[in-house]
């Protein structure tokens, strides 16, 4: 199992092709929208809660910068460069975070770990080299599939795919839950190299 800062150069190449193949299905984002909005309810049990904790807490820690909270508007792009340019010897690096819109997660992470998800998330992008398009989002889920025990699948597959399906396909960002099916639509695609 990888971080994300030690996803392999070669890996993110086919993670990226994944996603490609994924996001040019047409039916693939209403698939994904419908399976978050009207699958069943995933409610971790306190042992994956932890690990998703702990996953959480190691994937922050290994961010090569320093997380700069920002009570603003922070677009991707801007969080991606500050991990992407080239680095001088000895230089420190910050990546903006906003804080903006970022509230605890009923059951599942408190306002502070939703904010280091955030970062973890962004970190993700600038590894993959992935905007925030669809194909993008798709991407970064894989990648955290690859850095995370298959316990808490289902949960990154809801928090990401899931949500950025509905995000997409309808406009707006939906209300806040867990769906075991956003890993059953992403993992049995019969393309997918994840097909458990």
């Amino acid at each position: 199992m990888f971080s994300t800062n030690t996803i392999p150069g070669g890996l993110a190449v086919m993670i990226r092709k994944q996603a490609e193949l994924l996001a040019r299905d047409a039916t693939f984002m209403p698939t994904m929208a419908g399976a978050f909005q009207l699958g069943s309810e995933l409610v971790p049990s306190e042992a994956d809660l932890a690990l998703f904790h702990t996953w959480l807490a190691d994937e922050f820690a290994s961010i090569p910068a320093n997380v700069i909270w920002c009570n603003r508007e922070v677009p991707l792009t801007e969080a991606v460069a500050a991990l992407t340019g080239p680095r001088l010897p000895g230089e420190v690096r910050h990546m903006p975070v906003s804080t903006l819109g970022t509230a605890p997660v009923a059951g599942l992470m408190t306002a502070e770990q939703n904010l280091m998800f955030r970062a973890v998330h962004d970190a993700m992008h600038a590894k993959l080299r992935v905007d925030d398009s669809w194909h993008g989002e798709l991407a970064t889920t894989l990648g955290h599939l690859h850095t995370a025990p298959p316990q808490i699948w289902g949960i990154l597959a809801s928090e990401v795919a899931g949500q950025a399906a509905v995000a997409i396909f309808e406009g707006e960002f939906p209300e806040q839950r867990l769906s075991r099916d956003c890993l059953r639509v992403l993992a049995f695609d019969e393309s997918n190299p994840l097909c458990i």
